[in-house]
């Protein structure tokens, strides 16, 4: 099993591929409290895993604190969900999984 961040692969890790993205605040939709990203290659059936990128104290408590969670997926698309729209911009990085 390997990791592949951008075009390096980590051995020992379940990660086929991942990607990072920002989401401004203003990106969320405030009625469904979500946000479509793309992410060419993922389809319904892709494993996905989605966590906080580890850049600052402040992201890693914004992510958890909103309770952002994938919610859909479709092709080329994840669509994130929150409790909660953060007021700042987090950056949150999805995994593909094998």
């Amino acid at each position: 099993m390997s990791i592949r961040i951008g075009d390096t692969i980590i051995a020992g890790s379940p990660l086929y591929r991942s990607a990072q993205y920002t989401i401004e605040s203003t990106d969320w939709d405030e009625v469904t409290q979500s946000v479509d990203l793309t992410f060419n290659g993922v389809t319904t059936a892709s494993d996905l895993l989605v966590c906080p990128a580890s850049t600052s104290l402040d992201n890693l408590k914004a992510f958890g604190e909103a309770y952002i969670y994938g919610s859909a997926q479709s092709a080329n698309t994840v669509t994130l969900t929150c409790e909660t729209i953060p007021e700042v911009a987090v950056t949150v990085i999805i995994g593909v999984l094998k």
